[in-house]
C-alpha cells in the first residue's frame, strides 16, 4: 500500500524550510511524525572552575594578548598540549567516567 503524500512541503534549502515552520505548527502535522529513540549523550565539552592568583592572572591575560587571543582559549590550548605530552610519556590518563571521589580517595592513599 502507498505512504500518503506529506502535507509537509520539499523545501529548496534552509532558508525556505525556516520561513514555512516559522508560520506553521509542527502540531499541524502530528500524524505524520515518527516516533524515534533518541540517546542523549553527555556534553562533549564540560566547563570547570580555576583559581589563579592576581599576578597569574594578569600573566596569562598578557600572553594571550601578545598572541592574538583571550586568555580562555590560551588556557585551553596549554592544557590540551599538556595532556598529549603526558600521552606521548606513556602515562596513563584517567577516564573522565571514574569518580572524583574515587580519585580523592587515591590521593589520600599516595597512590
Amino acid at each position: 500500500m502507498d505512504k500518503p503524500r506529506s502535507k509537509i512541503p520539499r523545501f529548496k534549502n534552509y532558508e525556505e524550510e525556516a520561513r514555512f515552520w516559522d508560520t506553521h505548527s509542527v502540531a499541524d502535522f502530528e500524524e505524520e511524525l515518527e516516533k524515534v529513540e533518541l540517546r542523549i549523550e553527555r556534553p562533549l565539552k564540560h566547563s570547570f572552575l580555576v583559581s589563579l592568583d592576581a599576578k597569574s592572572l594578569d600573566e596569562l591575560i598578557a600572553v594571550a594578548s601578545s598572541k592574538d587571543t583571550d586568555f580562555v582559549a590560551l588556557a585551553q590550548i596549554w592544557i590540551m598540549d599538556r595532556l598529549a605530552h603526558e600521552r606521548e610519556k606513556g602515562i596513563r590518563l584517567s577516564s573522565t567516567t571514574e569518580r572524583s571521589d574515587d580519585v580523592s580517595h587515591k590521593r589520600a592513599e599516595g597512590k
